[in-house]
């Protein structure tokens, strides 16, 4: 019986110490978190110039019904600008104009005799649209975009011993992906498949006149300086 009491009589004490030194301890004070940066957003808004490099599939069709068209993977490069503006914190629009040379220059035999066609230059002037991901942080300075408009190209056909050129000009689509990699740089990769019209080409008496067209699809690297 007095053990027993004793016992009881430490464990009161025990807990009475224990709430005590629980008593002197401090408040528990949770910090407030603290919020992640906003990602940086790049402004594709303004004036920007830029060159551009890549590889053209052409099909240049000089007319030969069953006839197998000049094909061949060329070079081409060249410059573009361009103006756009962001219409909405999510959406942009643009005008972008460019200039191509290209490598372009391939030979068939047809009916026995030997036509070259090649591609002295190509342009265009395009509408874009595109999306620019600023609400994600990983994503706050990329932009996919479509684009769409007229194309012009120089071509020149040539038999042994004669030689003649014309203007095309035709419509081109396609899309591409920017990325900012400074407040003023930008880089991309784009294609674009361009159908240019028929014109007709003299090559002398034994060839006479061909009607000749041309598809490219285009797929191009490139950098742009914003302003």
């Amino acid at each position: 019986m007095i053990a027993s009491r004793l016992f009881s009589a430490a464990a009161i004490a025990v807990a009475m110490t224990t709430a005590a030194s629980a008593a002197d301890l401090p408040d528990v004070v949770f910090a407030e978190p603290v919020p992640l940066p906003e990602p940086t957003r790049f402004d594709w808004s303004g004036v920007y110039v830029g060159g551009h490099a890549g590889v053209t599939a052409a099909s240049v069709d000089p007319g030969y019904a069953g006839q197998k068209a000049l094909y061949e993977n060329a070079f081409t490069g060249g410059i573009h600008a361009g103006v756009s503006t962001m219409i909405t914190p999510m959406f942009v629009v643009g005008l972008e104009a460019d200039l191509d040379a290209t490598t372009f220059d391939e030979t068939r035999s047809y009916g026995g005799q030997s036509i070259n066609g090649s591609i002295d230059w190509t342009g265009s002037a395009r509408g874009r649209i595109g999306v620019a991901f600023g609400q994600f942080p990983m994503l706050a300075s990329v932009q996919p975009y479509l684009t769409g408009g007229i194309a012009f190209a120089r071509m020149r056909a040539q038999t042994p011993g004669y030689t003649d050129a014309a203007n095309h000009t035709g419509y081109t689509v396609g899309g591409g992906v920017e990325a900012a990699v400074t407040p003023n740089v930008v880089v991309r990769a784009e294609y674009l498949f361009t159908e240019y019209s028929n014109e007709l080409y003299a090559l002398g008496p034994t060839v006479g006149t061909i009607d000749m067209d041309a598809r490219t699809n285009v797929v191009r690297g490139g950098v742009s300086y914003f302003f």
